[in-house]
């Protein structure tokens, strides 16, 4: 009887092992299609252009090289992350874009296959939650597995952190490698002082506990040795020694310190406005978009409170120590939620295994696991809903159609446009990609001493005109998003619109240089409204304005390959031509749906229009649409509350 058994518990335990395999498969092959998105961040496009440049002169820059408004000082630009452009560079040589796009989803892979590797340490029985928690962190940081030097930070985290769990648990003894990591590290990207933070954290919660242990003989969970103490701090100092084993040496220690130090002062506080990705966290972030960014971190939160509570005084001090720092991190920027998810699974899943060392009943072992796994596939959903949000991460290779300004940038090498520009801070990388080093940009994602002056310009036309004529500006090349528009340049009678789509606006000063483009070129009616058309009826009164504004949006969409604003006032101008008309108002529409299928707005208005030309099923249709991008949305409310959505 004792052999049939012990050969069932064998038997069952091969079943299990190899279901955890699938399930570990099954994660990475949903972390690798998860990663596999079109390049859609800015900053990319300066920190491939800094690999250019270094491998082009064989040098790591010493001053600005980018900007025309540069500091002249030696090492002004902490270029921290000089390594990486240069990986991305050559990989961008060897393979283009779509082979950049593969590069960070194998990259991404490695990431959550040393996060799976972390969860091993822990003894894997539940295949089914495995495979949940690591999916539902893929959604969780998938906002930040872009092309970007971040991509390394995150490997090296969950690399030092598997490191320290498998030498805690007995299976490794790997701590050597941490110096030659954090060395690498320091030289791919700023995110190394993670890894130290990781690291000092785990050192004092683990010298708590053993201090614990003999002045009050408390019995802590997962208290390590003196000796693996000693040999932790020894490796964890070598590694901050390697720290300074870069072109900057000691300066890098400056730029955690200075991050600290600066986080609220003026510019700091300047940035952080705007810069969606220093934002703290906020409960808005749990909702509307958030689906696609954030709100898979707020199950992750839940589920490691609730583990937590379970398991009481079980609960591993170093777990609650490392899983509080970085929470704290993340909510003062939302960049930081990967790391607190990479130290939270491991602690979720590991106080999941202590169920059944506190619970002796059955029905409660099942009620409680039950909460947890029905969480982490609530989380799963919650995910999977938000990939047919678009455009947030448009599957594939490459580039996505019309997302950076590469018709805008044509039309300023064609015209042959010279002179000193202003740009806004997103645009600037991809201006210093395409223009380096024929020209500078003003402003670029790396935001160094001039981002007051930015700031002033943006919002003040007064300090717009000053600053104008100190730097000689003749042009402007703004992002055609509302948060960085300079709105006052849309009455400014010293500048004229002279290029518009749906990536990028041009304005060029009324000067003697510019005055052909201007008259051939230049938009006297018609202008960026960011979907609030009302500005149309000042023109509408008078037959000859009218002409004359549908003549520019006519020729606006005849030369632009992308431009939802100018067919939505045009949809508009049909509508008030009448009834007629309205076949004319649907084409544009249609069009404005199938390039901006993210636009509520046109949805809702398509979906007016089919009902008010007898198309019923298919206006209903374009109504949910709408209602599903925006639940607020007037037009799509008022029809489905069967009012008329023109009162």
């Amino acid at each position: 009887m004792k052999k049939i058994i012990s050969r069932q518990i064998s038997m069952n335990n091969i079943t299990n092992s190899k279901l955890i395999s699938i399930a570990l498969l099954l994660a990475l092959l949903s972390t690798f299609f998860l990663s596999l998105f079109k390049i859609t961040n800015y900053d990319f496009w300066w920190i491939l252009a800094d690999g250019h440049y270094i491998l082009d002169n064989f040098e790591i820059p010493k001053t600005d090289v980018f900007r025309f408004v540069s500091i002249d000082k030696e090492y002004a630009w902490y270029n921290h992350l000089y390594l990486t452009g240069t990986i991305f560079y050559i990989v961008y040589l060897l393979s283009g874009y779509s082979g950049l796009v593969l590069f960070k989803a194998l990259i991404s892979t490695v990431i959550f296959g040393v996060l799976s590797a972390s969860l091993k340490t822990i003894n894997l029985r539940n295949f089914l939650l495995v495979f949940l928690l690591l999916t539902l962190s893929v959604f969780s940081v998938r906002f930040r597995l872009l092309l970007r030097p971040d991509i390394f930070s995150f490997l090296f985290f969950v690399l030092v952190y598997w490191i320290v769990l498998r030498f805690k648990s007995g299976t490794g003894k790997h701590l050597w490698s941490l110096p030659l990591i954090h060395l690498l590290w320091v030289n791919l990207h700023g995110g190394y002082f993670a890894g130290l933070v990781l690291l000092l954290t785990i050192i004092f919660s683990e010298g708590s506990k053993l201090f614990l242990n003999k002045q009050f003989a408390w019995k802590l969970t997962g208290q390590i040795k003196v000796g693996k103490l000693k040999a932790l701090s020894f490796y964890t100092l070598i590694s901050l020694a390697a720290i300074v084993v870069n072109p900057y040496g000691v300066r890098a220690y400056d730029l955690f310190a200075s991050f600290i130090a600066t986080h609220g002062d003026l510019n700091s506080q300047i940035e952080t406005a705007r810069v969606g990705e220093w934002q703290g966290l906020a409960l808005t972030h749990f909702k509307g978009l958030g689906i696609c960014f954030t709100s898979e971190y707020g199950v992750i939160l839940a589920l490691f409170l609730f583990s937590c509570l379970l398991v009481r005084k079980k609960n591993d001090i170093t777990d609650l120590a490392l899983s509080a720092g970085f929470f704290y991190a993340s909510t003062v920027s939302i960049r930081f939620i990967p790391f607190a998810v990479f130290v939270m699974v491991p602690a979720i899943y590991k106080n999941y295994s202590c169920i059944e060392l506190i619970y002796s009943s059955i029905p409660v072992r099942r009620l409680l696991k039950g909460i947890i796994v029905t969480l982490a596939l609530g989380g799963v959903l919650l995910g999977l809903r938000g990939l047919s949000v678009p455009p947030t991460f448009k599957f594939g290779l490459g580039l996505p159609e019309g997302k950076f300004p590469e018709d805008a940038i044509k039309f300023i090498k064609t015209e042959d446009i010279k002179g000193n520009f202003f740009n806004t801070y997103g645009i600037g990388g991809y201006l210093i990609w395409q223009f380096y080093p024929e020209r500078r940009v003003f402003m670029d994602g790396r935001v160094l001493d001039n981002i007051e002056d930015y700031y002033n310009m943006v919002d003040s036309y007064d300090a717009w005109e000053k600053l104008v004529k100190k730097y000689d500006i003749g042009i402007a090349i703004l992002d055609n998003n509302e948060k960085d528009f300079v709105e006052h340049l849309n009455s400014n009678p010293g500048w004229t619109l002279v290029y518009w789509d749906d990536s990028a606006l041009i304005f060029l000063k009324n000067r003697r240089e510019y005055k052909e483009a201007i008259e051939r070129y230049g938009y006297h009616y018609a202008r960026p409204d960011f979907m609030d058309i009302d500005y149309l009826d000042q023109y509408l009164q008078s037959g000859e304005t009218a002409r004359l504004l549908f003549n520019e949006l006519k020729r606006n969409i005849s030369s632009t390959r992308y431009n939802s604003e100018a067919r939505l006032a045009l949809t508009y101008l049909y509508f008030y031509k009448g009834k007629k008309h309205y076949g004319n108002a649907i084409r544009e529409l249609e069009n404005v749906v199938s390039s901006r299928p993210e636009l509520a707005r046109a949805h809702s208005a398509l979906g007016w229009l089919y009902m008010q030309t007898g198309r019923e099923t298919e206006g209903l249709k374009e109504i949910k649409k709408a209602i599903q991008l925006d639940p607020h949305d007037p037009v799509a409310n008022d029809i489905l509350s069967s009012k008329n959505p023109l009162h």
